[in-house]
């Protein structure tokens, strides 16, 4: 641990299906599972997450906001993307990311079930 501190973190998700699919809840597990035999069908999702490991003389503390959607071509097959902002901060922020304190990412990644 730093310091012998507590890190923490959060993050909350929203999707939506414009087609009117809905992700199954599963209660016991506290789950929201792929929808079956899904085809042809998009996702839109948002994501906020926050992770603050930093103490008053290291760590850092990072923030970040995501926007992505999903196609899913068959039950089996999905292609994702998202866009990531992210803000870091706190007294380790230099030794982690130099003069940068804010950056935007894109990621693309196909999903396989098996």
């Amino acid at each position: 641990p730093l310091d012998d501190s507590v890190q923490q973190g959060y993050h909350l998700s929203l999707s939506y299906f414009p087609g009117g699919e809905v992700r199954p809840y599963h209660a016991g597990n506290a789950l929201f599972n792929q929808p079956k035999n899904i085809r042809n069908a998009w996702e839109l999702m948002a994501r906020v997450s926050r992770m603050d490991a930093s103490t008053e003389t290291q760590g850092t503390d990072v923030l970040s906001y995501t926007v992505g959607t999903s196609y899913y071509f068959n039950p089996y097959v999905k292609f994702m993307g998202n866009l990531v902002f992210s803000e870091v901060s706190g007294p380790g922020q230099f030794e982690m990311t130099g003069n940068e304190d804010t950056g935007t990412g894109v990621s693309a990644r196909l999903h396989y079930a098996f």
